[in-house]
C-alpha cells in the first residue's frame, strides 16, 4: 500500500479509504489511487484483512461425497452464502473419520467463520470433544451402499 500511496501521492491512510470504500475521496484523488493500483498490479492482502475484521468472509460445507445428493445440496447453498457476500468452500471426507475430524482442526477451522457438516463416519462423542467458537451446524448421514450396476454383453456386441 505504501508504494501505491507513493505513486499516487496520497497517504496510505487515503489509499486503504479508496480500496475498502469506507471515506468518500475525491473523484480525482479517487482516480489516482486507483491508476496507481493498476499500474502497480497491486492486490489487497486478503489475510491481513481477515485477520484485522476478525473474519474470513468464507462457510466450509463439508460433506461425504460430491455425488448426487450432496452435490445437490451444494448448488443450493452457494447462492445463499454468495448473497451474503461470502464464499463457500467444499470439503470431502470420504465418510472417513480421520478426515472429518481432520476437517474440524483448530487449524482448519480458522479458515472459516462457520461450518456446515454432513457427518458420515463419527461418533457423537467424538464429534462433542471438538472445542470451538465457530459455529458448526451438523447432519448426521447414514452411508447407503453404493448400488451395484451389472452390465451384460453378448460377445458380439461393441462395447
Amino acid at each position: 500500500m505504501s508504494d501505491v500511496a507513493r505513486e499516487a501521492g496520497v497517504s496510505i491512510m487515503t489509499v486503504s479509504n479508496v480500496l475498502n470504500e469506507r471515506r468518500q475521496a475525491g473523484a480525482p484523488t479517487r482516480a489516482r489511487v486507483l491508476a496507481a493500483v493498476e499500474s502497480l498490479g497491486y492486490q489487497v492482502n486478503l489475510t491481513a484483512r481477515h485477520l484485522r475484521a476478525g473474519r474470513t468472509d468464507t462457510i466450509a460445507l463439508i460433506v461425504p461425497s460430491f455425488h448426487d445428493y450432496f452435490g445437490d445440496v451444494a448448488d443450493k447453498i452457494a447462492p445463499l452464502v454468495e448473497a451474503q457476500g461470502r464464499h463457500l468452500v467444499l470439503e470431502r471426507t470420504s465418510a472417513n473419520p480421520e478426515h472429518e475430524m481432520e476437517s474440524l482442526s483448530v487449524a482448519r477451522l480458522q479458515l472459516y467463520d462457520g461450518v456446515l457438516l454432513s457427518v458420515a463416519g463419527l461418533e457423537r462423542e467424538q464429534l462433542d470433544r471438538v472445542r470451538t467458537s465457530k459455529p458448526i451446524v451438523r447432519t448426521w448421514v447414514t452411508p447407503h451402499p453404493r448400488p451395484r450396476v451389472h452390465v451384460r454383453a453378448r460377445a458380439h456386441d461393441d462395447l
